[in-house]
């Protein structure tokens, strides 16, 4: 496959995207239509959408292909589009060919609705009141049997009941402050306040049976194939609770013994050195970013709020002290995982540890990086996960630390678990709702990539965890390489490593949607040069807080 260069020059190119469509993306939780939402095909979901007048638009993660399934979210009014932003290049929008939403037998009522009410003689549903409704700018307007019409200057879609008098249009070219409805963005109160002031109740310990849990589960015995089509394709996460882990049996795997096979302090020679992480081309910062002090992590052992990352596959600290490295080292993947395509293609990947967990510590929500998917195999103990939708930034969900005291402690995801998740659980976010589920001992969790999530430990424990990319990532790969996004974190790696992984490692179905993909992604650019530029600007910011004033990368070899 040749690749054309972008480098923020407008090319001249025919657009392909369908009239109707428009590149970017319909922010989360508001004014959903969760009811609609589902995995189908674009063009299943414009027959959906223009056939139910309560539908105003639908957003999906990928190109305007119309046979592709993806999952689409619907929304009933669409406020804005995030476009020409270098995060939104991989999003389409669909807006639905009528000005006017009807709501049938339904109004308004209740508080958050402003009117005014004209008694007038009978006319034509349809037309005349929306032309009323135009000529008076309104948000809204309904009308029943007997004449009455109520103009609405603002209206709040949550409170529409039903009644058999009255039928209401909605303005969908309205203005938006005139409009309210679940809103993910104001909705919600991300003051998360200190322990000592959440009620008794919260502060007691979490019991496994009574988180609601909603993960499916599968079984380990199916082959790689079959589990990339059922699972990684539809990007469903799923738990395995039957691979075969017994040999671990044999080992003290206790938090407090791992622990000292990666960090006795005790021993000689004392390690305190600085970990190498590899660059990646999306996070500033991983696990493999930061200090490896045996004494501070021993004094957190101690004191019962260790949380820590250990390299599972290249270990020097394990591998100087002389301890079982091969142990973990060597540690086999789950069966149905596929083998990391990244490895697969020369791209060095050092995403991979052995992870050490005291009881109330955890993980706040977080995407992984560099479009990988994961999976985590459960040693001992218990993880209380939460999941969000694929396409959604974590990140927008965390605890305002404007208002929030003393945030950055260890007990920030205690905080969130117990004061935003209970919010989150009423939020629709792009047609689903955050996931809950219970990691035990001896289960091995699938996560796809793009799916943000949080972790909350409800007991120590240890785990094994390593990020792989799959092929449901390969279409983003390919407008990450249209923006320039990787070589410069890992030079020449587009030619030769991509050349391996395209031409060795992706289906034709594969590489005609990685086609498909980077096509879109230099259209979109097309239409908006300044996401080149913005592109840029975050590479550099990305690169000084990764390297300082470095001019060279860590090099590999391809």
């Amino acid at each position: 496959m040749k690749l054309e260069r972008v480098f923020c020059i407008v090319l001249l190119r025919i657009s392909s995207l369908h009239a109707d469509f428009i590149s970017g993306k319909i922010f989360p939780g508001q004014f959903e239509y969760p009811e609609l939402s589902g995995m189908m095909n674009p063009r299943e979901a414009i027959r959906i959408c223009e056939g139910d007048l309560e539908c105003a638009g639908f957003t999906y993660l990928g190109s305007p292909d119309l046979d592709t399934s993806r999952k689409i979210a619907f929304f009933r009014f669409v406020r804005m589009v995030s476009k020409g932003f270098f995060e939104d290049v991989d999003w389409t929008t669909y807006m639905v060919n009528r000005d006017f939403a009807k709501y049938v037998n339904q109004l308004p009522m209740g508080e958050g609705n402003n009117f005014t009410e004209i008694t007038r003689t009978k006319f034509s549903f349809d037309q005349e009141l929306e032309r009323e409704c135009a000529s008076r700018g309104c948000a809204g307007v309904a009308v029943n049997g007997h004449g009455v019409l109520r103009v609405y200057h603002q209206i709040d879609l949550r409170t529409l009941e039903p009644t058999k008098e009255w039928s209401t249009l909605f303005n969908l070219l309205g203005d938006s402050d005139h409009v309210r409805g679940m809103d993910i963005a104001n909705s919600i109160d991300y003051c998360c306040p200190m322990i000592r002031d959440f009620p008794q109740m919260d502060r007691r310990r979490v019991q496994p049976w009574e988180i609601h849990d909603q993960l499916q589960r599968a079984s380990c015995h199916m082959s790689e194939e079959e589990f990339t089509e059922k699972f990684i394709r539809t990007s469903t996460p799923v738990i395995f609770p039957d691979c075969n882990y017994d040999w671990l049996k044999d080992f003290d795997l206790s938090p407090t013994a791992t622990t000292l096979m990666f960090h006795d302090n005790r021993t000689t020679p004392k390690m305190d050195f600085w970990l190498q992480p590899l660059p990646g081309f999306t996070h500033v910062r991983t696990p493999n970013s930061g200090r490896d002090n045996d004494h501070l992590i021993m004094e957190a052992l101690d004191g019962g709020w260790l949380r820590c990352f250990n390299r599972m596959r290249k270990n020097p600290n394990c591998q100087k002290r002389g301890s079982n490295c091969s142990l973990f080292e060597h540690f086999p993947k789950p069966n149905p995982i596929p083998k990391d395509l990244f490895v697969k293609s020369n791209f060095d990947n050092d995403l991979d540890w052995v992870i050490i967990s005291m009881e109330s510590t955890g993980s706040h929500p977080h995407n992984d990086p560099d479009l990988t998917g994961a999976w985590n195999y459960l040693i001992n103990g218990y993880k209380w996960w939460v999941m969000f939708p694929a396409g959604f930034d974590a990140k927008a969900v965390h605890c305002d630390p404007k208002c929030s005291p003393d945030l950055g402690g260890e007990d920030e995801t205690f905080r969130w678990y117990h004061h935003v998740l209970p919010q989150l659980k009423k939020t629709p976010i792009y047609g689903e709702y955050a996931k809950e589920f219970v990691q035990g001992p001896g289960d091995s969790l699938y996560l796809p990539h793009g799916m943000g999530h949080a972790i909350l430990n409800i007991r120590d424990n240890v785990a094994v965890t390593e990020n792989f990319l799959f092929v449901d990532a390969l279409p983003e790969l390919m407008s990450k390489i249209a923006l320039n996004e990787i070589d410069m974190f890992r030079p020449k790696w587009e030619e030769m490593g991509f050349r391996k992984l395209y031409y060795q490692h992706a289906s034709k179905s594969d590489r005609e949607a990685m086609r498909a993909h980077y096509d879109f992604a230099l259209e979109v650019i097309d239409e908006n040069p300044q996401i080149c530029q913005d592109a840029e600007r975050n590479r550099k910011e990305k690169w000084f807080q990764i390297f300082g004033n470095e001019t060279q990368p860590v090099m590999v070899n391809y």
